[in-house]
């Protein structure tokens, strides 16, 4: 008997005993970015996302102050610049969050894994 029917009948016979997993929801994702190795690159990226709303409030409030048609337009082009910085910065963030993510599940399957071959190890 190879070891892919041992894990399947292992895995049927332990089905009722084993509790699914409960998928991790959004925000517990987002809070716990804020501990262990993210913490600093989240703190980062959200001072960046500030700063540059900033800026881009800045350049909008200008915009509608001058009276100057290049100014106006250089004005634009900035607030513009800056908002897409915003965006640009965010899918960085969450490109990695989603990698960690995905470490975490492999991570995760491993571990069960480990689990199932030393469960069938002991019955075989």
């Amino acid at each position: 008997m190879d070891i892919g029917n041992k894990l399947k009948e292992t895995l049927q016979k332990n089905a009722e005993e084993k509790v699914p997993e409960i998928p991790i929801p959004m925000r517990d994702v987002l809070i716990s970015s804020f501990e262990g190795e993210m913490k600093e690159f989240t703190l980062m990226v959200w001072t960046l996302a500030l700063v540059y709303g900033g800026l881009a409030v800045a350049c909008i409030f200008g915009f509608l102050v001058t009276d100057d048609v290049k100014t106006m337009i250089g004005l634009a082009a900035l607030a513009h610049l800056f908002v897409l910085f915003i965006g640009l910065v965010k899918l960085w963030y969450w490109m990695l969050a989603n990698r960690h993510g995905t470490n975490r599940e492999i991570k995760r399957l491993e571990i069960r894994i480990a689990e199932l071959t030393e469960l069938v190890s002991k019955r075989g």
